[in-house]
């Protein structure tokens, strides 16, 4: 993952020093992401006597044991990004401590991180408020969403595929996909694009399809209601019994993805209704977790091409 860092948020993230989470959040910029300031390299050597004898420790550990990560890069360009398809996807699961002057980037906000939150922005990509990749829970032990709500990132696009997520009565959307959607968005301001892979119709009878657009006005106004923000919501209609069906199911975040062997209808009223066992997060500030991700990004805009597409198409990281 990529990191763009101004000389503002340097200097206000070396003030840290002392924060408990501050070495794990060096150890990520070591060993997790890669660095592209936005200033020369001979700024350092201006700064106050006290902020460059942090700025050297630091240094110190950031040029040695970089493990897969890139060199470090001075004066780099901050990327323009466009919500019309043109920008490379992986640029909104990038992080930004860069100063807003204007109202260029006034859309990513959420990915934007305000002077003094340069910690909280890089905790907030821990699973558990632990340094690690991933982490498998047991559903059994689930009464509700809160594992997700406790776990979400800042995100402007939701892409969820999962081909029996309204394969239930109505009247259970509300604990579940409408759940999961209310805890997603409960640290976000500008949800901009929820995206939904699924079976037009229910997996017992075929002849009953699935009200599109009932959930798409549902969806809508649950976004608005907690964001003030109205999404843009698309389904695409997968295919059974074809290479177009797919089975695993994945909840998909600039930051995070939520994976389940079973769909994510586990509640029926009081009741664990799942047959699955396990519900796995991962933070795609691992390196090997972002790279699959983004491979299979790819394989969902093949399927796209393939499926009948309803609503709004519109997606900062898939092409309609």
């Amino acid at each position: 993952m990529k990191i763009y860092i101004d000389l503002e948020h340097y200097i206000s993230f070396l003030s840290r020093e002392s924060d408990e989470h501050y070495m794990n959040c060096v150890h990520m910029l070591q060993c997790d992401l890669d660095i592209h300031f936005t200033f020369a390299k001979d700024e350092l050597l201006k700064l106050k006597k006290d902020i460059k004898a942090k700025s050297d420790r630091l240094f110190n550990k950031l040029q040695t044991n970089r493990g897969k990560s890139s060199q470090i890069q001075w004066n780099a360009q901050t990327p323009t990004i466009q919500f019309d398809g043109t920008t490379i996807p992986d640029q909104f699961s990038t992080i930004y401590f860069l100063s807003k002057n204007d109202d260029e980037y006034s859309e990513l906000n959420v990915l934007f991180t305000e002077k003094g939150d340069e910690i909280k922005r890089l905790t907030n990509l821990y699973i558990e408020k632990r340094y690690i990749p991933s982490k498998q829970y047991s559903i059994r032990d689930m009464q509700d969403w809160s594992v997700i709500q406790q776990n979400s990132s800042p995100c402007t696009d939701i892409i969820i595929v999962d081909r029996y997520l309204f394969a239930i009565p109505e009247a259970f959307y509300d604990e579940n996909i409408f759940s999961i959607l209310e805890s997603l968005s409960h640290p976000v301001v500008n949800i901009q694009n929820i995206v939904v892979f699924t079976l037009p119709y229910l997996y017992n009878d075929k002849t009953i399809r699935i009200r599109f657009d009932y959930i798409e006005q549902e969806i809508k106004q649950l976004i608005f209601n907690r964001t003030g923000r109205t999404p843009n919501v698309t389904f695409v209609e997968l295919k059974k019994g074809t290479p177009y069906d797919k089975h695993d199911r994945y909840i998909i975040t600039n930051y995070k993805c939520f994976a389940s062997g079973d769909s994510f209808n586990y509640f029926e009223g009081k009741n664990l209704k799942t047959k699955g066992d396990w519900l796995m997060i991962h933070s795609l500030l691992d390196r090997d977790n972002l790279g699959i991700i983004m491979e299979y990004l790819g394989t969902l805009q093949e399927i796209i091409k393939s499926c009948s597409i309803r609503g709004d198409k519109k997606s900062n990281y898939l092409q309609f």
